[in-house]
């Protein structure tokens, strides 16, 4: 199935905005203490946030963040502050979602000013999809604007409700950008190349290559990861007692499943310098479009191979937030073939398979 076109909705610049109070949906959904991760989610959702201050918007953010299982919701309180900083102007923090708290601050905003709701996940009808707390989220705002591409794959009621129940809607500006990125995703599939940076294995990353294997032609898998199919050679016995059986098993599968789908999967023999991991990489990677996925920040790749990785391409994506990360000290001049960053991978697996994205498909029908 191909991805719903936007094309009816509005462009965002189109909107006379001034005065309107705008509700964004944007993704601050980064651990408590997990600094870097909110970094770069708060440098996503600033090229929007910018523009609709510029237009004299009453800008009102929306978030939800999950936190550990077994702990309280987090408060965005740390969010809103480096928001606050890194746009040098006041913003203001309701002490509710939808409650009395929200109604005033949002009804009170005037033009060219910001607010952030609290923890959208605070309300249970986040995250169970629920349309009435939807409904109260639409009461806030006249104008609402999703800009949190990482997010397509989630069934949230701010997602799937939302569209429909507001006045106007558009998507912001990283959506955009993302949308055109997972277009031409589309036209690579059979052509891509995925290279998988792990700094350990379990059970979750395991189907993750799973799912990674059928949907493209070459796989390379690096790090840890990569440890882990040496140690599964038959030969390797002292290697593999490193690993549990469990793990090794399912990495024999993968190579068995590489082999019968005529597929290439590869991983580097250990203990190579970052120099001659780039020379094994740039000699084995095909052509073609290429993808990187996992935690780049810690891989034994240095940032001059991901520069000579990129630099042979003529289109390249990366998903997730750490991949991100890593090509922010990348060269500039490499960066351009860079078309997709930091969408989570079940949105890349989805769009490269051609399943649903709920939230993408709620704005195509509220169209």
């Amino acid at each position: 199935m191909p991805l719903p076109s936007l094309d009816k909705l509005p462009a965002l610049d189109s909107l006379d905005l001034h005065g309107q109070r705008v509700l964004v949906r944007v993704d601050l959904n980064a651990a408590p203490g997990d600094m870097p991760t909110l970094s770069v989610l708060v440098d996503v959702a600033l090229p929007t946030v910018r523009q609709l201050l510029g237009a004299g918007a009453r800008v009102i953010l929306a978030s939800h963040c999950q936190g550990a299982a077994d702990e309280e919701l987090p408060s965005l309180e740390t969010a809103g502050a480096l928001l606050a900083e890194r746009l040098n102007c006041d913003l203001y923090l309701p002490e509710d979602v939808t409650g009395d708290a929200a109604r005033k601050v949002t009804s009170d905003l005037r033009s060219g000013q910001l607010a952030l709701l609290e923890n959208l996940a605070r309300d249970p009808g986040e995250l169970s999809g629920d349309e009435v707390f939807a409904r109260k989220l639409s009461n806030l705002c006249d104008v609402y604007v999703n800009d949190a591409p990482s997010l397509l794959d989630r069934k949230l009621a701010s997602l799937i409700h939302l569209p429909r129940l507001a006045p106007e809607r558009t998507i912001g500006l990283s959506m955009s950008t993302a949308l055109a990125g997972l277009h031409q995703l589309e036209a690579f599939r059979g052509k891509l190349c995925c290279v998988f940076s792990s700094t350990t294995l379990n059970a979750s990353l395991l189907r993750e290559l799973q799912g990674w294997l059928s949907r493209v032609d070459a796989l390379i898998v690096v790090d840890a990861a990569s440890s882990a199919f040496v140690a599964a050679a038959p030969k390797n016995a002292p290697a593999a007692a490193a690993w549990p059986a469990e793990v090794l098993a399912h990495c024999r599968s993968l190579i068995t499943t590489a082999q019968t789908r005529d597929k290439k999967l590869l991983w580097p023999p250990p203990g190579l310098a970052a120099e001659a991991l780039s020379t094994w990489l740039k000699d084995r990677l095909p052509a073609g479009p290429l993808l990187l996925v996992g935690p780049w920040p810690h891989s034994e790749l240095s940032t001059a191979t991901l520069n000579a990785l990129l630099a042979q391409r003529v289109w390249a994506g990366a998903a997730g937030i750490e991949a991100v990360t890593a090509l922010q000290v990348c060269d500039p001049a490499v960066l351009g073939t860079v078309a997709l960053r930091g969408l989570n991978s079940e949105v890349v697996l989805r769009a490269l398979t051609g399943d649903p994205l709920p939230a993408l498909t709620a704005l195509s029908a509220a169209v």
